[in-house]
């Protein structure tokens, strides 16, 4: 009797121990894995008058907002990745896994889903890389 307690014991704490890990890291769709601390490159607005549509920041109502400003090619160091539940309370059963990120060159909070930014451009996957150096003339 005390093993099939103590197995149980161990089972649930097994459970509860699995379901509050903290996410450190994101795969993306093209098979890039983002982690704490990765920078990342903004990238360009769909429009110059419509805003960002998968970089968000955080409204007093505790909702998550369109980005509205023009941050392209700013650099956006990952703090953390959440769930949108952790951030909003949200009554949809969809749940999107967001990057916290913080925008070196004015120090805001943003969050970003990475999937759907990288697939509409509003973040730069990887930088084109230059096959020659400049060369002076």
């Amino acid at each position: 009797m005390k093993k099939i307690i103590y197995l149980t014991l161990c089972f649930f704490t097994l459970i509860n121990a699995t379901s509050y890990t903290q996410i450190n890291s994101i795969e993306t769709y093209d098979g890039s894995v983002y982690s704490i601390g990765d920078t990342i490159l903004a990238g360009s607005k769909g429009s110059p008058y419509s805003p960002y549509l998968t970089i968000s920041e955080l409204t007093d109502k505790k909702k998550l907002a369109p980005y509205k400003e023009d941050i392209a090619f700013d650099a956006l160091v990952i703090s953390s990745i959440v769930s949108t539940d952790e951030v909003v309370e949200s009554k949809s059963s969809s749940t999107d896994t967001l990057a916290v990120v913080t925008n070196i060159s004015d120090n805001k909070t943003l969050y970003v889903n990475l999937n759907n930014a990288i697939r509409r451009k509003e973040v730069v996957a990887a930088p084109a890389v230059r096959l020659f150096a400049d060369v002076p003339m």
